[in-house]
């Protein structure tokens, strides 16, 4: 099965970004084992195009859409399966100690407790019409606990790896760097980069240029009109605005300027999405 996330934007290269950190860097047989362990991106993103109701991913139908929603899950699984072993035997041909070892699972543990509590959040978010400010921060929540745990249990579990401590900067730095990717890939929702254009805005999901829609008053009546009519440029033109661009651009920018605060050896430049497009994609 071909891997749904960018290898960029996988546990893998998290992981690995973790264990080299200050360290020395992976063996061959270290990173052969690691691409397997990338399958948990798979396991995730299987079950959120599920709860999302999304149609296509990376251009193609989602899996439950092309095999029904039992093979999907079950296929889900089975990854989730895969990636723990995997996982496991990066453990021993890293010499990676008990203490780290059984720390390492805690940690892929509350990864993916982080990740059902983000959708359960999702979820909620989906089914509230009506605009109130509670929902913006609950929208920070989610995205926290989702995205930005993917970067901060992916770089623990590296660090960990390599019988080193957990630096809480970096863990920091993790939250901050997530929570910029996930508000520049709703914005990309609006393009057909890995989604059905639209697709967060035609499930009703709520997501945070929705939701700045809303605030700013705009007007939903017209966005179901160009809904139904599929004419998604002017959809895109309605509800990303340059008002809610500027916004968007400056939660960016807040989250920017609080990995900066942080003292850290760590390079993360590489891994700051370009968000200034975010003002100026057509």
């Amino acid at each position: 099965m071909n891997k749904l996330q960018p290898t960029t934007k996988s546990f893998e290269n998290y992981i690995r970004l973790g264990y080299e950190h200050n360290f020395q860097k992976m063996n061959s047989t270290q990173l052969v084992l690691l691409k397997d362990i990338s399958f948990i991106d798979n396991s995730v993103l299987i079950l959120d195009d599920i709860f999302d109701q999304s149609k296509t991913r990376n251009g193609k139908p989602c899996l439950y859409f092309k095999e029904g929603i039992q093979k999907a899950i079950l296929t889900a699984e089975l990854l989730k399966s895969k990636s723990i072993d995997s996982l496991t035997k990066l453990m021993e041909v890293s010499k990676t100690s008990k203490e780290n070892q059984i720390q390492i699972f805690k940690k892929l543990n509350d990864f993916f407790k982080n990740v059902y509590l983000g959708e359960k959040i999702d979820f909620e978010l989906s089914s509230i019409e009506k605009y109130e400010p509670s929902l913006i921060k609950k929208y920070f929540k989610m995205i926290r606990l989702f995205t930005g745990g993917h970067i901060k249990f992916s770089l623990e579990i590296g660090q960990l790896l390599s019988n080193k401590k957990v630096d809480s900067c970096l863990s920091k730095i993790a939250i901050s760097l997530g929570a910029v990717r996930q508000i520049y890939d709703d914005f990309q929702d609006y393009y057909n980069e890995h989604h059905e254009p639209c697709g967060d805005l035609i499930t009703h999901s709520n997501r945070i240029p929705e939701l700045l829609f809303k605030k700013f008053k705009g007007s939903t009546t017209q966005v179901e009109k160009y809904i139904e009519l599929k004419d998604y440029t002017k959809i895109k033109s309605l509800v990303l605005n340059k008002k809610v661009r500027k916004e968007l651009h400056k939660y960016c920018k807040l989250e920017l300027s609080k990995i900066k605060k942080i003292k850290t050896n760590f390079e993360y430049a590489n891994l700051i999405e370009d968000f200034d497009k975010i003002l100026t994609k057509l």
